[in-house]
Formats: structure tokens, C-alpha cells, sequence
């Protein structure tokens, strides 16, 4: 019994000797894989706190680049608005900078976006403002955008179209302006659709002699007495063709206007050599007819006889603004104190300050496009051949 006892026990002696250095073997194998474990757990923390470091760097560098990127976007925009005046107007390269610099300087002192400004000079210069005449045109349409609360491309359009139909000086396109202002501080008549019938019946009354602040008082009194500017402009022309060209009317025409006691021949000569002083004599015979309606509708027809017996029928309206045209003191500056009215507003201020900080990202962005341009050229003619 003794003797088997002794052979376990020398047995498991022996596995003992055997197994001894494959566990340390694996104790060393837990040590060192609890070493590797604590190593990387600090790595994991300095490659953290690297990434936190390059994060930092990394969105101040996409600070930096678009602070970088800004001035230089200002700058092309106001390059690109720019080309298209110098399309039509032809600078000179002085010509060019000194005109830039000059609608960059307008710019902190009415309040519209300098790229405005520059469509309002592409849209002057293309209707043939003069390159001497062109900053003038601008500010003065700019203004007048403002003082009416317009858009200043509908403005600076009708405006210049009106220049060329009524052959006004550029110089004194700031006069129609007062006027327009003018008669819409003293009746029932806002300025833009004083604006919209005298772009209406401008061609007409032109034709026929009317100046253009005989034109713009006969609009604002149609609007005065409760017509829309499509309706007065449509009545009105109707009216002054239909009196200007009355030799080739048919018979009933002629014969209505001879009833009240004209010569078709003399009443044609006269609307064309003295048109407002024609038209209130013709009004006053309508109104003492007794019958104006019945003379309007066979005059000029079922549709604008009823809009005209109004203005016929008036006797405030008409007199009140034939009166502010007729007095260059009652008009004159009307315009630019409604600018200044409206320049100095919130609204106003705030978009004139960011035009201030838009002026100095272009000067900022502009030193960058040449060199901006020649590394676009470069990598297109790299990737071209491609």
C-alpha cells in the first residue's frame, strides 16, 4: 500500500518538474500582456489629446482660409459687375480704376450694394449715357431708388429710357425726379405709379410736344382721381393719339369734335404746338356741352371716355399740379430731402455700414486676383492636355 502511495506521489512530482516552466512561461505571457495593455491605454490618451491639438489647429486654419476667402469672393463679384460696364462703356485702364474707386466711395453714402450700383451704370451706359455723364447718372438714379423705395434697376431703366424719349440732359434728370417727388407729396399719387404712367404715355406725349413734367402732372392727377397706372396710361394715350392724329379719324370722330365747335385741322395743329393749354380748353368746352360723356365715348371710344370724364369733371386736381410744375421753387431739391429722409433710417444705416465693411474686403480681396488668376491659368493649361 505504502509502496503504490510513494509511485503517485513520485508521478505527480515529475509532472510537477515538467509543467513548472510552461507556467511561468504564462505568468510571464499575463505580465507582460498587463503591461502592453496599460501601454496602449496611454498611447489611446496622448493619440486623444493630439487629436483634440490637431482639431484646434485644423478649424483655425479653416478660419483663417475663409477669412482668406472672403475679401477675395468681394472682390471678384465687384470684378465681375465691373466687366460688365466696361463692356459697354469702354474705359480706359485710368478710366476703369478711377471709376471703380468712385462707385466703391458712392456706395458708403447711399444705400444700395455696390454691385448694384455698377448694374445701374451698365444699364446707363447701354441706353448711351455719355462716360463723362455715367457716375452722375448712377448716384442720381440711386437716390431717386431710395427716395421712392423702387428697385433701382426698374428705376434706372424707365429713367434713362425717359432721358432718350424726352431729350433730357442727363444733367437734369434729377429735375424730372423732383418733379415726380413733388406731385406725390401734395396728391393721392405715389411716386413709382407716377413713375409707371409716365413710362406708359412717355412716347406719345413726346411725340406730340408734352414735356415730361406735362406728362407726369397729367398722370399723377388720373391716379389722384382713383385710377390704377395701367388704366390712366391706357386713357391717356388713347387721348392725346387719338387728338394728335385726328385728320385720319373716322367720320363720327370728326364730326363730334366739330359739334363742340373745333376745326379737326386746328385742334390737331394746336395739341401738338401747345398741348396743355389745348387740353384744358378742350375741357372746358366738353364740361360746358353739357354732354361730356356722350363726346368723350365717341371721341375716344366706350373704354377710356369713362376714365377720362374724371379728369375732364376736375377742376382741383389738374389746376393743383399744372400749378407745382409750372413753379421750378415748388419742386426744386424735392427729391434728394426725400433721399435724405429715407437715407437715414435703420434699414438704411445698417446696409450703408455693410457696404463700408464690403468696400474694405474688396480692397483687401483685389491685392489677391492677379496672382489668383495666373495659378487658375497655370493649372488649366497643366490639366488640359489631360
Amino acid at each position: 500500500m505504502l509502496g503504490e502511495a510513494f509511485k503517485v506521489f513520485a508521478v505527480f512530482s515529475l509532472v510537477d518538474e515538467f509543467t513548472r516552466p510552461f507556467r511561468e512561461i504564462q505568468n510571464n505571457l499575463q505580465e507582460f500582456d498587463d503591461k502592453v495593455k496599460k501601454v496602449t491605454e496611454h498611447l489611446n490618451e496622448i493619440s486623444k489629446r493630439y487629436t483634440e491639438l490637431g482639431a484646434g489647429f485644423a478649424a483655425a486654419g479653416a478660419g483663417l482660409l475663409a477669412g482668406f476667402a472672403a475679401p477675395v469672393k468681394a472682390a471678384a463679384d465687384f470684378q465681375e459687375a465691373m466687366a460688365d460696364v466696361n463692356k459697354v462703356a469702354n474705359f480706359t485702364t485710368k478710366e476703369y480704376a478711377e471709376f471703380s474707386s468712385k462707385l466703391l466711395e458712392l456706395s458708403e453714402r447711399i444705400p444700395l450694394a455696390v454691385e448694384d450700383l455698377a448694374s445701374l451704370a451698365a444699364a446707363g451706359a447701354q441706353m448711351g449715357v455719355a462716360k463723362k455723364d455715367l457716375l452722375y447718372f448712377t448716384e442720381t438714379v440711386a437716390k431717386l431708388a431710395t427716395a421712392f423705395d423702387m428697385p433701382a434697376g426698374q428705376i434706372g431703366d424707365i429713367m434713362g429710357k425717359l432721358a432718350n424719349v424726352f431729350k433730357i440732359p442727363i444733367a437734369r434728370i434729377g429735375e424730372l425726379g423732383d418733379v415726380i417727388n413733388e406731385l406725390s407729396n401734395n396728391v393721392a399719387a405715389n411716386a413709382p405709379g407716377i413713375v409707371e404712367v409716365l413710362s406708359r404715355i412717355g412716347g406719345t406725349a413726346a411725340s406730340i410736344g408734352m414735356s415730361a413734367k406735362e406728362a407726369a402732372a397729367l398722370g399723377a392727377a388720373m391716379l389722384a382721381l382713383g385710377e390704377t397706372p395701367e388704366r390712366a396710361g391706357t386713357a391717356l394715350n388713347d387721348m392725346l393719339n387719338t387728338l394728335a392724329n385726328l385728320s385720319v379719324q373716322p367720320k363720327k370722330v370728326k364730326k363730334a369734335i366739330e359739334e363742340l365747335g373745333f376745326s379737326t385741322e386746328e385742334l390737331e395743329q394746336e395739341i401738338r404746338e401747345k398741348p396743355i393749354p389745348t387740353l384744358l380748353n378742350f375741357f372746358q368746352v366738353l364740361r360746358e356741352s353739357g354732354e361730356a360723356s356722350k363726346y368723350l365715348n365717341l371721341i375716344f371710344g366706350i373704354e377710356p371716355g369713362p376714365k377720362l370724364i374724371k379728369l375732364v369733371n376736375d377742376t382741383q386736381v389738374l389746376p393743383k399740379v399744372l400749378g407745382i410744375i409750372g413753379d421750378k421753387a415748388k419742386y426744386a431739391g424735392s427729391a434728394q430731402k426725400e433721399f435724405e429722409t429715407r437715407a437715414s433710417t435703420l434699414n438704411c444705416q445698417l446696409q450703408i455700414l455693410k457696404n463700408t465693411f464690403r468696400h474694405i474686403a474688396i480692397a483687401m480681396g483685389t491685392v489677391f486676383l492677379p496672382p489668383l488668376t495666373r495659378l487658375a491659368q497655370m493649372f488649366q493649361s497643366i490639366l488640359s492636355p489631360i
